[in-house]
């Protein structure tokens, strides 16, 4: 086949299977039966969560961590946009914890990303490297993955590495993602105490 078939391939060819149909076998009728079977014999990976091992800390002025975090404090328009009212463009130094930029906007897209990044790097300067998610106003679409997106040949032209993290791993990003934690938590406690005041 060129490739690893999935529990839908299998599934259709174990009914096409005439050996099968002769010996009378009971054959599953979800794909989830098969990934069961599969499992319990051993033939699906399945990585193991272990201790992560620690990196060492890059010097100030290496690396960046780059991320949107949303601003859940904005509420929401009744007749237009419900998500990401307002979004912030943060990127933090990894190796001094400091926060080089924090843009918001209510219209953040792959372009308007784009054009803050780059007034970002024109003011503070280039790191050798900068990680990222995978966003697609970063990455761009999974069925282009074969061309890197406007943002990724961007940074590739400045000399810049971009590190794009694996798929649901924020621990990957450390720096930034402790970042908008402390930003969510002092927004929360700022309004609370504001409601305390005002009643």
């Amino acid at each position: 086949m060129g490739r690893v078939p999935g529990p839908l391939t299998i599934l259709y060819y174990l009914k096409r299977d005439p050996l099968l149909k002769e010996t009378g076998y009971k054959l599953p009728h979800s794909t989830r039966t098969i990934w069961k079977v599969l499992t319990k014999y051993h033939r699906i990976y399945h990585p193991l969560h272990g201790v992560a091992e620690p990196e060492e800390r890059p010097q100030p002025g290496v690396e960046w961590g780059m991320d949107f975090h949303d601003v859940t404090t904005v509420p929401t328009d009744p007749e237009g946009k419900q998500q990401h009212m307002v979004e912030i463009l943060n990127l933090v130094d990894h190796g001094s914890s400091a926060v080089v930029a924090s843009e918001p906007a209510t219209d953040y897209n792959a372009e308007t990303a784009l054009r803050n990044l780059a007034e970002i790097l024109i003011e503070q300067g280039c790191p050798d490297r900068i990680r990222l998610d995978r966003d697609t106003r970063w990455v761009g679409s999974w069925t282009a993955k074969d061309f890197p997106s406007p943002m990724l040949r961007f940074l590739l032209c400045l000399g810049i590495d971009p590190r794009v993290c694996p798929p649901q791993r924020p621990d990957k990003n450390p720096f930034v993602e402790r970042y908008h934690r402390n930003f969510k938590y002092e927004t929360s406690r700022l309004a609370s105490s504001s409601l305390m005041h005002h009643p």
